[in-house]
């Protein structure tokens, strides 16, 4: 058989293989083509042929080509086949000699077996139709290659594709050949392809409708007239004729394709109009069209002749894929305003806040409490601050002077020509104060006149302690107290103290809906589904350790499954794990912690960490938001829950604990009462002694004033009172408890010591003068780490301007006979001996110097006299030491030091120690010689070494800062005529009741029914001290009653009562000193002062020294003197001699319009001061009747008689 031409490497639509015998058969890809056959392909076919050499040859839709021999060069070399029969061989011989002789084989041979006979010459056979295929446009994205054939060819004379077909007229004779038809070409100039965007749509993602609409053309054209043409099967010329209805075309989406317009061209081509409008998103299928998809329209022209040809007009449309979007939450800040109300304020004041602006000025704001002496105990909630932005203010006496003014009132704040701020309400309400020049006092000092602080912390209630008097008033910081707390919020916040075994049994759990932090836009294609799930990343170290363990905390998805939605922090523990907390997402995006084990917290000082809570490093735990499109498109977003995270402290809790009375000498046990919440832990210190604990669980004893005591770290006590004690006595203990991250609490255990005979101390004050506020961490000790060194050296030089911290000279140490704070106890002994840290590698405890007693050579001693210490009162005295001769000089013997404490050794440490120890002491203020002298005194072998001390302090040993009052009581006749010595009495439960403690006792009396006796002196000021946990109002000073009583041989019994005073001192400036409704004793000063009482009774006081000079004398007023409220004008101590001399050498009292004008002379020379009582005359004072003129002495001795003036001390 011939060998083949080629093989079909690809085929479109239909395509057949015509032989030269005449059969035709249905090409398939793979089917092999032989030498001569006619190829031809159908209206919308096309085929690929590969030759044996490896050309290629393409052939279009709708036509034909001849396999020719030479016209392609095939290779028909000889091959195996089986030889041709007789029979053919003769009639190819007969073929080819009709064409040598010039004759037509077709008229002369016998017919072929297949093929058409000879046809009318109007009818039968085909035409050849020419396709032009003019300037494709568009590379299609799917299907075959379309480049045409790679062999160029001459397309065969449409005569030799008839002669070798041949035609068959049917009666077996061969007919002759029709004619050819006139030739003709069609023509279609391809139109542009047009592009969409799914994401314009209005549903899409990026919607824009004037995309949606776009317009082209294409061009046809047939040399022999165009008959028809559709587009899509819709007919746009028919029979020649453009069609009445121009089509639109529907796609199955809904999208539309509209014929706009056709016109005819003057050279007889047809230019068609279409536009194409996107109405719907499509369905884009994965893989292959997953994000584009093309919409094509079939173009088909016939001819006149009826040849016809096709194009397309393809539409491409971009899938529009979902958007997701996440927002990161942010820690917020919950801020919580307690008013704890005011202590002795006269004024009804307002409180709130402010949100800072520019350099830290008043923006906005609101009056939380309109006045603070109401709603008390009340707090309030403010969300979304951050107290960097937030300050605080009071209006002094606006509850009372703003009427309208409630709580939660808005304002803005306006700034006033002095500088000053006033605060305004929404309605334009100016809200005022008792002062004009500052309507508004801060807590910023930079906005107050004068930079003055009227804020302060102290030991009154809360942690915002105001004063609200311009200038500073009273300076008690009581007026307003307010507590503050800012707590991180938002996020996932869970409280320690929620653990099962923390301070509650319920659950440590938080939740918080992250669904609003994303944002989703599903597009066109519309909504197909949505999944909320966690990442982790164990590559990120999640920053907690479990508490217990110290394990750092590690995550792994719950079952090792990361569609579980729930992730786990876990400890190794051993062979075992330990989950310390879970966290969880559902599909609504609700994520849920849990915290099942306490986690370190690193500040002991913020027992609960509400602003700096543990917390999740980034990167380490991601919610993730997943969303398809119904088409199967997806997208996500995450955001980072671990620093939303927050693992809030359980710091640890406690109440005092009241024991059982013991007898002197006996002992008691029991139980302490706290809460070391879910980081365990236990007591750590009593009085500071850090304790130990045996393999008993009890710790060692520990001293204390009255007896010892020891206990187990769960609470278990057990304390002995030791014998002897001669009256009865309250032993208070300070006990430390530690939980397991480092935070302390700290309470007080009371054991009531009787005695077998009570002898308890007394004391009273009838008047009290200003306070000092005393905290437990207040050091009495000056200089107590010798980090000054200034002072006299060894040679008598004195030392000054040398820096805390630093030695003078370029030495480690310095010999000085005194530094600050420190003297030798005497100055004929060797030198202290102030040291560097570095000086034998010692180091030291606090700061940067140690000081060594012993001298280069010798021993020294130092001492340090305490001032401000209260007689009987307890305090601790610590220091740290070390056996520097031990360490420097293997010298045990020289390391040996006296302690002692108002002339009483106390205690001699014994050095022995190579490291620093801490040591302390009970003392009690004043007792023995009542000098409060401390001393260290070294007493070991002679060398250059000693005990080495540092960090030296006294402190009170009290649970809650007191403050500490002078109370005088001023007997102006202490002896009867018979020389008795009067008794003063006051009723101590009164006292005790208003938790007031009265120190300093002898001489005692008696102690009858708690009312305390105490003898007093002839014309000596008996000055006792008073404590008291809160600050003194005038109410309860006032409350003081007490009676000094006289008893004289015969029995007469005088009594003589009185109630106490506030004192309201004054500087040495000119002071406006206002007064309460309570009794006070009011001292100017020095200066011009104004002066003002206030309802209730007052004395005015004028000492001497705060008096003017001749000439100059200085002024004050008193505005409201009331002799029917019991005002009086003391001047006992500003006058000199009185008793010996007239009063009117010393006093003038004169009237001056509507004032009254005193004058007074203290040496019964000069004025050197005048007093106004404003607004008064003499009828005021009870001496209407007299002349000023000419009964000067008549009315000074009247207003003496009467008590409204007072001379005598």
């Amino acid at each position: 058989m011939a060998t083949e031409a080629g093989i079909i490497s690809a085929l479109i639509g239909t395509a057949t293989a015509t032989a030269v015998d005449g059969t035709v058969r249905n090409l398939q890809v793979g089917d092999k083509v032989y030498p001569n056959e006619i190829i031809t392909t159908g209206l919308a076919g096309a085929i690929e042929i590969e030759f044996p050499d490896g050309s290629v040859m393409d052939l279009g839709r709708n036509s034909q080509a001849v396999l020719d021999t030479e016209t392609f060069e095939l290779d028909i070399a000889e091959s195996e086949s089986p030889a041709p029969l007789a029979d053919d061989l003769d009639d190819i011989e007969a073929i080819q000699q009709a064409l040598l002789a010039g004759e037509d084989p077709t008229q002369i041979a016998d017919p072929t077996a297949a093929g058409p006979g000879a046809q009318p010459a109007s009818e039968g056979g085909s035409d050849a139709v020419q396709v032009d295929y003019l300037a494709p446009r568009v590379t299609p994205q799917a299907g075959f290659e379309t480049i045409g054939p790679s062999i160029i060819f001459t397309t065969p004379e449409e005569e030799q594709l008839l002669n070798l077909v041949g035609t068959d007229s049917g009666d077996g004779t061969d007919s002759p050949n029709p004619p050819p038809p006139p030739e003709s070409s069609i023509s279609i100039l391809s139109p542009d392809q047009l592009n969409f965007a799914e994401k314009n749509l209005s549903s899409g993602t990026d919607p824009d409708g004037s995309l949606l609409t776009k317009t082209g053309m294409f061009t046809v054209s047939a040399s022999s007239g165009v008959e028809s043409l559709s587009i899509g099967g819709e007919p746009i010329i028919q029979d020649g004729n453009i069609v009445n209805n121009l089509p639109t075309l529907t796609s199955g989406a809904g999208n539309t394709l509209s014929i706009t317009d056709i016109t005819l061209n003057p050279n007889g081509t047809y230019t068609v109009n279409y536009s194409y409008t996107l109405n719907n998103a499509v369905g884009h299928a994965q893989p292959d069209n997953d994000n584009e998809l093309s919409n094509s329209f079939e173009i088909v022209v016939t001819d006149a002749n009826g040849l016809s040809d096709s194009a397309n007009v393809d539409v491409s449309i971009t899938d529009d894929a979902p958007l997701v979007s996440a927002t990161q939450p942010e820690m917020g800040f919950e801020m919580q305003i307690t008013n704890l109300g005011s202590i002795s304020a006269g004024y009804d004041n307002s409180y709130g806040y402010y949100v800072k602006g520019e350099n830290g000025q008043p923006t906005t704001g609101v009056v939380l409490f309109a006045n603070v002496k109401q709603n008390i105990s009340s707090t309030v909630q403010v969300e979304g601050v951050n107290p960097e932005d937030i300050g605080f203010f009071i209006i002094s006496n606006g509850g009372r002077l703003n009427s309208e003014l409630e709580n939660g009132a808005e304002v803005t704040f306006e700034q006033l020509p002095n500088g000053s701020w006033q605060a305004v309400t929404s309605d334009g309400v100016a809200l005022i104060s008792n002062f004009d020049k500052a309507p508004a006092l801060f807590d910023n000092s930079e906005l107050n006149l004068n930079n003055y602080q009227y804020l302060n912390s102290n030991e009154n209630p809360g942690n915002q302690n105001w004063e609200d008097v311009i200038g500073g008033g009273d300076q008690d910081n009581n007026d307003v107290n307010i507590n503050v707390e800012f707590i991180k919020s938002k996020g996932l916040t869970v409280n320690e103290n929620l653990l099962a075994d923390g301070d509650d049994a319920t659950a440590a759990i938080a939740t918080l809906d992250i669904s609003n932090y994303f944002s989703t836009q599903y597009g066109a294609d519309g909504a197909g589904s949505s999944e909320y799930s966690l990442n982790i990343d164990t590559s990120v170290a999640t920053g907690l350790n479990d508490t217990e363990t110290g394990e750092m905390v590690s995550l792994r998805y719950q079952n090792d499954d990361p569609q579980s939605g729930v992730v786990e922090g876990f400890i190794n523990d051993g062979s075992d794990t330990l989950v310390v907390f879970t966290l969880s997402i559902d599909q609504t995006g609700l994520v849920t912690l849990e915290q099942l084990r306490a986690v370190f917290h690193d500040d002991p000082t913020d027992s609960l960490q509400l602003l700096t809570p543990a917390t999740i490093n980034p990167g380490a735990i991601d919610a993730v938001l997943t969303v398809t499109d119904s088409d199967g498109d997806t997208a996500d977003a995450s955001i980072d829950l671990g620093v939303i995270i927050a693992f809030n402290d359980d710091g640890p809790s406690a109440t005092d604990y009241v024991g059982q009375e013991t007898a002197s000498g006996e002992s008691t046990s029991g139980q302490f009462s706290f809460n070391v919440g879910a980081d365990g832990g236990g007591l750590s210190a009593i009085n500071g002694t850090v304790l130990i604990f045996g393999n008993d669980g009890w710790s060692q004893s520990v001293d204390t004033e009255f007896g010892f005591i020891r206990v187990t770290e769960q609470g278990d006590y057990q304390y002995q009172s030791t014998s002897g004690a001669e009256q009865p006595a309250i032993e208070t203990i300070q006990l430390t408890v530690t939980d397991g991250d480092g935070d302390t609490t700290t309470f007080a255990a009371e054991y009531s010591i009787l005695p077998a005979i009570a002898e308890t101390p007394i004391s009273l004050q009838m008047s009290i003068g200003s306070e000092t506020l005393i905290e437990s961490s207040t050091n009495f000790i000056v200089n107590g780490s010798f980090e000054d060194i200034n002072g006299i050296d060894a040679n008598g030089n004195i030392v000054s301007g040398v820096a805390e911290g630093s030695l003078a000279g370029s030495g480690q140490l310095v010999s000085m006979q005194s530094i600050t704070g420190w003297q030798l106890v005497d100055d004929s002994m060797p030198p202290m001996e102030p040291h560097s840290g570095g000086h034998g590698k010692l180091g030291t405890t606090d700061g940067s110097h140690y000081m060594d007693l012993g001298a280069t050579p010798g021993n020294s001693a130092i001492y340090q006299q305490i001032s401000g210490l209260v007689d009987g009162l307890e305090y601790t005295l610590s220091f740290d030491y070390l056996d520097k001769a031990l360490k420097m000089a293997n010298n045990a013997d020289s390391g040996a030091m006296q302690v002692i404490w108002n002339g009483e050794v106390i205690a001699t440490i014994d050095g022995d120690n190579l490291t620093w120890q801490s040591v302390n002491f009970t003392v009690i203020g004043g007792s023995f010689d009542g000098s409060n002298t401390l001393v260290f005194n070294e007493i070991g072998s002679i060398d250059n070494h000693g005990i080495a001390i540092d960090n030296v302090a006294l402190t009170p040993n009290i649970e809650n800062a007191y403050y500490q009052y002078d109370l005088s009581i001023l007997a102006s006749a202490a002896f009867d005529t018979d020389g008795n010595a009067g008794v003063v009495k006051i009723d101590a439960t009164k006292l005790f009741a208003l938790g007031v403690d009265i120190l300093g006792y002898d001489p005692v009396i008696s102690f009858p029914n708690r009312t305390f006796e105490i003898e007093v002196e002839n014309d000596q000021p008996l000055t006792l001290t008073l404590v008291s946990d809160n600050p003194l109002t005038p109410e309860i000073i006032n409350s003081i009653e007490g009676s000094l009583t006289f008893v004289s041989d015969d029995g007469t019994v005088v009594d003589i009562s009185s109630t106490a005073y506030a004192e309201l001192a004054g500087s040495d400036a000119n002071d406006e000193l206002l007064g309460t409704d309570a009794d006070e004793l009011i001292i100017g000063g020095a200066g011009d002062d104004i002066l003002t009482g206030g309802e209730g009774k007052d004395i005015f006081v004028w000492n001497a020294g705060d008096d003017g000079v001749a000439g100059a004398p200085a002024n004050d007023t008193v505005t409201d003197f009331n002799i029917a409220e019991g005002d009086v004008l003391d001047f006992s101590d500003i006058l000199v001699g009185e008793e010996s001399g007239n009063l009117t050498d010393y006093i003038s009292i004169t009237e001056d319009g509507s004032d009254i004008v005193i004058e007074l002379k203290p040496d019964a020379s000069d004025v050197t001061q005048t007093i106004t009582l404003e607004g008064k005359s003499l009828a005021d004072l009870g001496v209407g009747g007299f002349d000023a003129s000419t009964q000067q002495a008549e009315i000074i001795n009247k207003l003496v008689q009467d008590g409204h003036v007072n001379v005598d001390s």
